[in-house]
C-alpha cells in the first residue's frame, strides 16, 4: 500500500484480487441461493406431480451443475481469463461424451419419458410384447424392473420399453375379464348348460378370493366342433394376477 496525499489506495494487483474475491463471494452466494430455491420448489411440486418426485434427483443435479458451471464462467471472466475458448472446448467435449454415452443417454431420456407419460407405474401388472408379464417394481433412469410371477426379476432397458407394445392390466381399471373355453356334447340341453354354467360362474366369483362378487358372468356358444359344441365363459377377476385362481376354481 502506498500513500498519495491524505488517501490510501491499494495497488492494482491487490485491487484485482479484492474484486475477484468479492465476485467469488457474490457468485457463491447466488449459486447457493439458487440451489436452495430449486430444492424447495422441487420438494413442493414433488408432492403434486409424480414425475417430479421420481426424477427429483436428476432435475436437482442438472440445475445445480448448470448454475455451478455458469458461476465458474462468470468468475473466470472477472479474473480476466477469456472464456470463449473454454466454451468452445466444452461444446466439443460434450459432443464427444454424448456420442460415447449414446445408449446410456437414450435410456435416460426414455426413462424420463416413461415417468412423464405414466404409461406404466410401480405396482402395476403388465405384459410385454415378448410375452413376459409381471408387476412393475421400479422405473429407473436406465432400465425398468418387472417382477414376474415366478419371482424372477426381468430387467428391460428403457428404450426397449418405449419402443414396444405393452399391455397394462391396471389401466384404466385393475378389474379384468377372463375367458374360459369349454365344450359340451351335441346331445346336451344347451339351455340347461347355460343355466348351470352361469350358476357355477357366479358362485366362483362370489366365494373365490380374487373374483368380483356381484359381477354378472356371460356365456357364448360359438362353434360346431367335431365332437362338441364349443362355448366361451366370461368371468371377472379383481386383477390380472387373480385370473389363474379364478379360472382354476371355475374349471374344477
Amino acid at each position: 500500500i502506498v500513500k498519495r496525499g491524505d488517501y490510501v489506495r491499494p495497488l492494482p494487483k491487490a485491487d484485482r484480487a479484492i474484486f475477484t474475491l468479492y465476485t467469488a463471494c457474490v457468485v457463491g452466494a447466488l449459486v447457493w441461493f439458487v440451489d436452495r430455491l430449486s430444492r424447495g420448489l422441487l420438494e413442493m411440486f414433488a408432492r403434486q406431480v409424480v414425475f417430479i418426485g421420481q426424477a427429483r434427483g436428476v432435475i436437482q443435479g442438472a440445475v445445480r451443475g448448470l448454475f455451478i458451471a455458469i458461476g465458474i464462467l462468470i468468475l473466470l471472466d472477472s479474473m480476466g481469463i477469456s472464456i470463449t475458448p473454454l466454451i468452445a472446448s466444452l461444446g466439443v467435449g460434450s459432443l464427444a461424451v454424448a456420442l460415447a454415452l449414446q445408449d446410456t443417454l437414450a435410456n435416460l431420456f426414455a426413462g424420463m419419458h416413461l415417468l412423464a407419460d405414466k404409461a406404466i407405474e410401480p405396482g402395476q401388472y403388465v405384459r410385454l410384447e415378448s410375452g413376459q408379464e409381471g408387476h412393475v417394481e421400479k422405473v429407473g433412469y436406465r432400465s425398468t424392473r418387472v417382477r414376474m410371477l415366478s419371482n424372477v426379476m426381468l430387467i428391460v432397458p428403457n428404450t426397449k420399453m418405449v419402443g414396444s407394445i405393452i399391455t397394462n392390466y391396471d389401466q384404466p381399471d385393475p378389474q379384468t375379464t377372463l375367458t374360459v373355453q369349454a365344450g359340451v356334447h351335441y346331445d346336451s340341453d344347451l339351455g340347461q348348460v347355460e343355466r348351470v354354467t352361469l350358476d357355477v360362474a357366479r358362485q366362483v366369483m362370489r366365494e373365490v378370493e380374487g373374483g368380483v362378487a356381484g359381477a354378472e358372468p356371460s356365456i357364448r356358444f360359438h362353434t360346431f366342433a367335431e365332437s362338441s359344441i364349443a362355448f366361451n365363459v366370461m368371468l371377472r377377476a379383481a386383477c390380472a394376477a387373480d385370473q389363474a385362481v379364478v379360472r382354476h376354481e371355475f374349471i374344477k
